[in-house]
């Protein structure tokens, strides 16, 4: 028991700060959009609903300001009629250019490294530091998993020794009382962002899967047909993106979201211009259902709020703990 509670306290203490500062960017990247719109408006214009062909002059505009690119998206964003069409360019960049309604005026351009909503991305997954951070990320998802484990073990043995009624019989703090209605009543939530840490960042480690992207096609498929195709066969639901990485001869895959905020995922045919697969985004990989658990996505837009308030929770637990910490050892030298 000893062992455990030290155990559980030292990994606390030392790490617990840098696992909360993590998780607290977790916010705005559980409202990635909403926070987008905040730090770039420019990217967000309430203009007039986009026309026909839009997509496909959106695309035209880009290629024209940026020879050489390779196409990889065109997103759709929820509250506004600008196109955003992400690509690499020759040197290895990737850029993204918003584009009005009408799909012919550039509103604005930029490095997705250092835009805002990138940068607080680049610190959430690798400190910044590449591989080398990627590896720390998922050392801290680890110690998020111990810690949290062995506070759910010290207090069911607690819980036994008070019905057994061999417990101290001082009445706890109200730090302590706090961090032990938190830390067990979120405790399947932490366990679960600490194991989709690890399951992400283990994918996105040299060498894996995860790194072995579709080659580019030489043009971008006709995305205007691909939109036609999916706002038919889609109903109500909000077409999100477009890939436009795909090689010529494989289907075009579109992503929509209904009003509830859940994605699925389409396989258009290009050439027949019909939509011949869908299913939930969330099912299609590990990697789409660890992100969706991570950020709340697979539960839509009520997943997605919950998840950005629960990026609290880690804070909470650390200041809990210090204060306890903090008042045994103002005890022990009184």
């Amino acid at each position: 028991m000893f062992k455990i509670l030290l155990t559980h306290r030292w990994l606390s203490l030392v790490l617990g700060l840098p696992m909360a500062l993590v998780a607290l960017t977790g916010m705005p990247l559980a409202l990635w959009e909403e926070a987008d719109a905040i730090f770039a408006p420019n990217f967000y214009p309430s203009t007039p609903a986009s026309a026909k062909g839009a997509a496909d002059r959106a695309i035209s505009v880009v290629k024209a300001r940026h020879p050489g690119i390779a196409l990889d998206f065109i997103y759709f964003p929820r509250a506004s009629s600008a196109m955003h069409v992400g690509g690499t360019t020759s040197s290895g960049e990737q850029i993204e250019v918003a584009v009005d309604g009408s799909g012919q005026l550039i509103l604005g351009t930029r490095s997705h490294s250092a835009s805002t909503i990138g940068q607080i991305h680049a610190f959430h997954s690798e400190f910044f530091a590449g591989d080398a951070g990627r590896w720390l990320m998922l050392a801290l998802a680890w110690v998020l998993f111990v810690s949290t484990a062995t506070g759910v073990w010290m207090w069911l043995v607690q819980r036994r020794l008070e019905r057994a009624s061999l417990k101290m019989t001082r009445t706890p703090s109200r730090a302590k009382v706090l961090h032990n209605v938190i830390g067990i009543w979120s405790s399947g939530l932490l366990l679960t962002m600490a194991l989709t840490t690890i399951v992400l960042t283990w994918q996105d480690q040299p060498g894996t899967l995860a790194h072995v992207h579709t080659r580019h096609s030489p043009t971008a498929p006709m995305a205007g047909r691909i939109a036609h195709a999916v706002e038919i066969h889609a109903g109500t639901m909000k077409l999100r993106s477009i890939s436009l990485r795909a090689p010529p001869d494989a289907p075009a895959r579109a992503i929509v979201e209904n009003s509830a905020g859940i994605m699925r995922i389409m396989l258009v045919d290009i050439e027949g211009g019909a939509v011949i697969a869908e299913r939930p985004l969330a099912v299609t990989s590990t990697d789409a259902f660890a992100r969706g658990l991570h950020g709340g996505s697979a539960f839509g837009h009520a997943g997605r709020w919950f998840m950005a308030g629960a990026s609290l929770l880690p804070i909470t637990l650390f200041l809990t703990g210090l204060w306890m910490f903090t008042r045994r050892r103002c005890r022990k030298r009184r």
